[in-house]
């Protein structure tokens, strides 16, 4: 019995545990407002797509449509190098830095966006799994 709540205690520390805390996190830009960073550790190829994780920090708390209080936003991005396109598969909010406290909201995009020259982080994230050599 003791090896059964022994494991079922280890198990919901595991889940407690942010998923993402062990993550190799590059910069990828920084600026009076937030800073970007990838992990290349938990990038993904195949032919068509590269999937990866992108960690932006805010200086200031940001404000949801619903009025919910954020500092951080993991996104699973995946980008089609050849199309120079990317959608994000998964925004998730928390309420600290670094993708850590509570989960305040989740979302996806809904289409394909292009990645604009020299326009927010998305065209750094390109040039870094896309055009990596």
């Amino acid at each position: 019995m003791r090896i059964i709540l022994l494991k079922l205690l280890l198990l919901a520390l595991a889940l407690l545990t942010p998923h993402f805390s062990n993550a190799e996190w590059i910069l990828v830009k920084e600026d009076d407002d937030k800073s970007v960073y990838y992990d290349p550790t938990r990038t993904l190829r195949n032919d068509l797509y590269v999937q990866v994780w992108v960690l932006a920090n805010w200086g200031v708390v940001q404000t949801t449509k619903n009025a919910k209080s954020y500092q951080s936003v993991l996104s699973l991005q995946q980008y089609a190098c050849s199309e120079n396109k990317f959608i994000a598969l998964s925004h998730n909010l928390f309420e600290k830095p670094d993708g850590t406290g509570t989960l305040v909201y989740k979302t996806s995009d809904q289409a394909w966006k292009y990645v604009l020259p020299n326009g927010d982080y998305q065209d750094e994230v390109f040039k870094l799994v896309c055009l990596k050599k």
